[in-house]
């Protein structure tokens, strides 16, 4: 490594500093793919069966899923490693998108708006990455209740005013909704 300046050496203290402060961060404010809920089973299944709350503007479909369940399974049989690695590329992607039902994250969640409330694309997208992103800030007291409950649980938020919303009410709404679902999860 080159040798810095005598004037950056200032500016190398602090961002080493801040370097040393990131590194003891433990919450990451993430929303990884293991964590969206897109399975077309795994959602029918939930609003057949799961149960729902209503918080101004969200309504909120959840359902806790069984440990012993077993995922998604083509054909009534579940998909070995041998056998992905003999199927042909577009048919193990078909396959394997199929296997929400065992995942290993405690959280799964999904988001959609009505096509009724919102004509626009434009606008659905916009509510849905609204709400995204008021989860992602604010998910991480029920993941950890989850984590200690030991339980895996499916999430879906349908928004359904039919104003856009403000970032800051959108937040404060998810925010009560996270804390319901952890007042349920502890029963």
């Amino acid at each position: 490594m080159a040798a810095c300046p005598a004037e950056c050496g200032d500016d190398l203290f602090i961002y080493l500093l801040l370097l040393s402060h990131a590194s003891n961060i433990k919450t990451r404010f993430t929303f990884p793919k293991a964590e969206h809920l897109k399975s077309r089973k795994a959602i029918e299944q939930l609003f057949k069966t799961g149960k729902s709350f209503f918080v101004r503007p969200y309504k909120v479909f959840y359902q806790i899923v069984d440990e012993n369940r077993q995922p998604s399974t083509v054909n009534s049989q579940p998909i070995t490693e041998n056998e992905v690695a003999t199927l042909d590329l577009p048919n193990a992607k078909c396959q394997l998108s199929t296997r929400s039902f065992g995942s290993t994250v405690p959280l799964q969640a999904g988001f959609a708006v009505s096509t009724r409330n919102f004509k626009h694309a434009v606008d659905r997208n916009r509510v849905k990455r609204i709400g995204r992103e008021t989860y992602r800030l604010n998910k991480q007291p029920l993941i950890n209740k989850l984590a200690e409950s030991k339980i895996q649980l499916q999430v879906f938020f349908v928004y359904t005013d039919k104003t856009l919303p403000n970032f800051t009410e959108a937040e404060a709404k998810m925010k009560l909704c996270l804390e319901k679902l952890i007042a349920i999860t502890a029963n």
